[in-house]
């Protein structure tokens, strides 16, 4: 794209045209701001952590991926929207000891706290989106794992409220950047494993957007990941951990500076290959995102148009599902009926935890047995980010952006403004009311109704008409082609490798590369494993090893680009291959020259593109950008970071 952008201007420059009738337009000018809170329990009260079965108490908290509540801010001094990204398993949008500790009385608090600030654009419930990132080892805030503390119910209510109005308080001046990167491979495609489809396609829009100063200083990033953070076993572990949400925005952090904020984009069936792999794993699968997430920085574009808008839909489906209606109404009981319940169900061999949900009963959350929620759709330039309340299939946002025309980017929020479980098209019902239901799914069990997704579809769709952009009527039928229904006949075989693509060291130049390779049999049984797979590195070396989730592999690499293979037999004879490419550039080597007092950038090595420039002077100060003017001292040292995320330093 440079190349082209350069070729370009040269041509102009032959004919003689004017030098701004090319010039690229310049980015639209924001106020952009970010907040970090701690939603660690108080010290004394139980919590329990979400999604594997009934948990113990839980009091700790993990130092390298803490449980927080990070926010983000946007306006253009007309108009305000903010995100909020929880670390709990979901959270609902009213329950039933106060309605207003659920998502909807976070939203009415903290725009109405907004609205009575001086100088900035009143705002709106309908102008917040509040998601929970379903990490596996957060706390429930629904029941089903256990009860939902009322302290800690109020603690999360405060401090979300808490970091969206800081986020809006410390707002300054920006541009603002979108980028995605593709990498559906980040899921099961071919893999048999929890709640997964072999051979249906996955949503694999890895979204990124990120906020920086005029002058290039980092202030946020908002990441979506389109993949369940159910890598740790919160239960088992005893502990309270953002998965690989809090460590790949640690990363982020570090290396990106500002407020990097990772949450979950489309979720419904977007297991990972290394689901339930412990904590190591989810540190390693983090460095994978991490790779991708600066690869969408390093691909993206200026925003441009200066938009802001939001539009809100209050929507009712009938409810189908009594199984979870009767949890509903069974959180009514004493106390001391809902631990009977919950310890019987613990003790039954299939070890499903029942304790009752503490969703709202009261209109308009539950209107006889019709359940409603608020679907919301935010704008910033020409990019849509919509609410999911629950966790969609991917042929939710599929149908939404295929009946779209004119929006640069769709990004579906899950577990935004409510929990609905599992929504996909009615069409989708009977796949996972079926064979997948036998195989293990518990699509249907926690599914409220098969036309949830068909409503979602229409109602959001319509919102983002309501914003600006041309819709028609979206196609929800099973699509002519894409679903591989044969795979389930077939062993699995995926791999990925951590980082994807990064710097060779200056000291050894070579990357060292971690990979996890993965094989499941098929779904219906018909054969095994046959032996190792063997692992061709794409640099004339080669060698076997054993598919699990929790073992990885090394191989050091110098500058280049590789193919890697991996191939595996089965018991019946039948090979299984899997192919990964990984990307190698030289060592990252930035340097500058001095003018008087103007320091210009150079960079050498890494793979061509600067995500950000750091100048910090002897005397304490610290410029951003390719090219700094500042007297005084010639004592300075330059941070640079590149596509890969890679940093680096002058000596």
């Amino acid at each position: 794209m440079r190349i082209r952008a350069a070729l370009i201007l040269a041509c102009a420059a032959a004919l003689g045209a004017a030098p701004t009738a090319l010039a690229a337009p310049k980015p639209a000018d924001f106020q952009v701001g970010a907040a970090v809170e701690s939603v660690a329990p108080p010290a004394g009260v139980d919590v329990y952590d979400g999604g594997f079965g009934a948990s113990p108490p839980i009091h700790i908290v993990d130092s390298e991926s803490p449980v927080q509540v990070r926010a983000i801010y946007i306006s253009n001094g007309k108009h305000s929207v903010a995100i909020a990204t929880l670390d709990a398993q979901a959270y609902f949008s009213a329950y039933q000891e106060d309605a207003t500790l659920g998502i909807t009385g976070v939203r009415d608090a903290a725009s109405q706290e907004i609205s009575g600030d001086a100088g900035v654009p009143d705002m709106t419930s309908s102008d917040i989106i509040v998601q929970s990132t379903h990490t596996h080892a957060g706390a429930t805030l629904e029941g089903i794992w256990g009860p939902v503390p009322p302290a800690y119910l109020k603690l999360v209510h405060d401090q979300t409220i808490k970091a969206i109005v800081e986020a809006e308080r410390r707002a300054k001046a920006a541009n603002v950047e979108m980028g995605t990167y593709d990498a559906p491979w980040l899921d099961n495609i071919d893999n048999n494993q929890t709640d997964s489809y072999p051979g249906w396609p996955q949503d694999g829009q890895v979204s990124v957007l990120r906020a920086v100063t005029p002058d290039g200083e980092p202030i946020a990033t908002f990441t979506s990941v389109p993949a369940h953070g159910d890598i740790v076993e919160g239960s088992e572990e005893k502990i309270l951990n953002a998965d690989y949400f809090g460590y790949t925005r640690a990363a982020l952090d570090d290396r990106l500076g500002g407020i990097n904020i990772v949450g979950p984009a489309t979720l419904g069936r977007e297991e990972t290959p290394v689901q339930v792999g412990g904590i190591p794993v989810a540190k390693w699968f983090s460095g994978v995102v991490t790779s991708i997430v600066g690869r969408a920085i390093a691909d993206a574009h200026w925003i441009t148009d200066d938009t802001v808008a939001s539009a809100n839909t209050f929507t009712q489906v009938p409810g189908t599902n009594p199984a979870l209606l009767a949890l509903v109404a069974a959180n009514q009981l004493p106390d001391d009926e809902k631990q009977q319940m919950w310890h019987a169900a613990s003790d039954s061999p299939a070890e499903q935890s029942l304790y009752p949900i503490d969703r709202s009963i009261e209109p308009p959350y539950l209107t006889g047995s019709a359940i409603g929620t608020d679907l919301t759709a935010l704008r910033i330039g020409g990019n849509v980010f919509l609410s999911m309340p629950g966790e969609p299939f991917p042929e939710v946002r599929a149908a939404i952006a295929q009946a779209t025309t004119g929006a640069d980017t769709i990004v579906g929020l899950s577990k935004g403004q409510d929990d609905w479980g599992y929504f996909y098209p009615a069409w989708v019902a009977p796949f996972a009311a079926g064979f997948f239901a036998g195989n293990g799914s518990d699509h249907t069990l926690y599914n409220i109704a098969p036309q949830a997704g068909d409503q979602v579809i229409l109602n959001q769709t319509q919102n983002i008409a309501a914003l600006g952009f041309a819709t028609e009527k979206a196609a929800i039928s099973p699509p002519l082609v894409g679903n591989r229904y044969e795979a389930v006949t077939r062993a699995g075989l995926q791999a990925m490798a951590a980082p994807t693509w990064g710097d060779a060291a200056a000291d050894t130049g070579t990357l060292n590369v971690a990979f996890t390779a993965v094989w499941d049999d098929p779904v219906i049984p018909s054969s095994s494993r046959d032996g190792a797979v063997h692992v061709d590195f794409g640099d004339g070396t080669s060698q076997n090893v054993n598919p699990d989730k929790r073992t990885r592999f090394f191989h050091a690499y110098t500058p280049g680009r590789y193919t890697v293979m991996l191939t595996g037999k089965d018991t019946s004879g039948n090979v299984v291959t899997w192919q990964l490419v990984v990307n190698v550039y030289p060592p990252l080597a930035p340097s500058y020259e001095k003018h008087g007092d103007e320091f210009a950038a150079h960079v050498d090595g890494g793979d061509g593109s600067a995500l950000s420039y750091e100048w910090t002077f002897d005397d304490g100060t610290v410029l951003h950008g390719p090219v700094v003017t500042h007297d005084g001292t010639d004592q300075v040292t330059l941070r640079v970071v590149d596509g890969t995320t890679t940093v680096a330093t002058t000596g």
